[in-house]
């Protein structure tokens, strides 16, 4: 790798060490939910979801405002997932904090009245 170039991987510092957790974390709930996507019905379904309905998709990184780890489920519907590792109660307007619920209001809207390409895009 010549000396100029960006590291990848494990030991780049790209993004700080807040990023480095974040992503750690959410590295982790992917995994964690890719688990009961195959585990199908044998996995008992978490966050108060139905009993007859398991986990059936997960994407990373989803093209959603609600971005890190978009789930589908056999209702059938969606879980969109903001991961954080942790936030801190903030005013700031530029905040972690509001900037996951920018998001998640951002998502809200794109659902209310649905008509989007992507299937979660649809009418709450």
């Amino acid at each position: 790798m010549s000396p100029d170039m960006p590291r990848t991987g494990p030991a780049s510092a790209a993004g700080g060490a807040g990023a480095s957790r974040g992503i750690g974390f959410e590295d982790r709930l992917a995994a964690w939910v890719a688990t009961r996507v195959l585990a199908e019905a044998a996995a008992a379904p978490p966050w108060g979801l139905a009993n007859n309905h398991y986990f059936s998709e997960l994407r990373c990184q989803a093209p959603a405002s609600v971005d890190d780890v978009l789930i589908g489920t056999t209702a059938p519907g969606y879980v969109f997932v903001q991961a954080k590792s942790g936030l801190t109660l903030s005013k700031g307007a530029e905040s972690e904090l509001a900037s996951a619920l920018n998001q998640l209001v951002r998502q809200f809207l794109a659902c209310r009245t649905g008509g989007g390409g992507q299937p979660w895009e649809r009418r709450l």
